[in-house]
């Protein structure tokens, strides 16, 4: 698995993005064209995300089951994902992770897909060597708060 980008058509490339929303500490996950149509074409709904602390790589496992839903209420694929607790989660991992940059997937297989989130990781990995851990539901998805009506 080369870690490093390919030359490919801008709207062909798959790469995730964490961005600023709204107030002061949202992030929302940004999906590129590309990786939301390779995930159309496969028919699923949800993405997990997972890491390797010894390669420093995080990873989307695309799936029909859990994690985040990359379709709206009305069946369109979603611009971005709400995730502040997944990268609240994640830079106390990887501090290395960044807002605004652009991470490049490189594919494990035919639905997962790996990026580095060091520049010190230009080399060749062997995908099959390399184990994720993906993150439970708890941890990226916020807890909902009770609301109490008062008359």
């Amino acid at each position: 698995m080369n870690l490093t980008a390919e030359r490919k058509k801008s709207e062909n490339k798959k790469f995730i993005k964490f961005n600023k929303a709204g107030y002061d500490d949202m992030t929302s996950l940004y999906l590129s064209a590309g990786l939301k149509e390779h995930i159309k074409s496969l028919g699923m709904e949800y993405i997990e995300i997972g890491f390797n602390l010894e390669h420093k790589l995080l990873a989307i496992k695309i799936n029909s089951t859990k994690g985040f839903c990359v379709y709206n209420g009305s069946g369109k694929l979603k611009p971005s994902i709400a995730s502040t607790t997944l990268f609240r989660y994640l830079i106390n991992l990887l501090p290395e992770i960044e807002l605004c940059i652009p991470y490049h997937l490189a594919k494990v297989n035919e639905e997962t897909f790996a990026m580095s989130i060091s520049i010190d990781t230009k080399h060749k990995l062997n995908s099959e060597n390399i184990n994720f851990t993906w993150i439970e539901e708890n941890k990226y998805k916020r807890k909902k708060r009770q609301f109490v009506k008062a008359y």
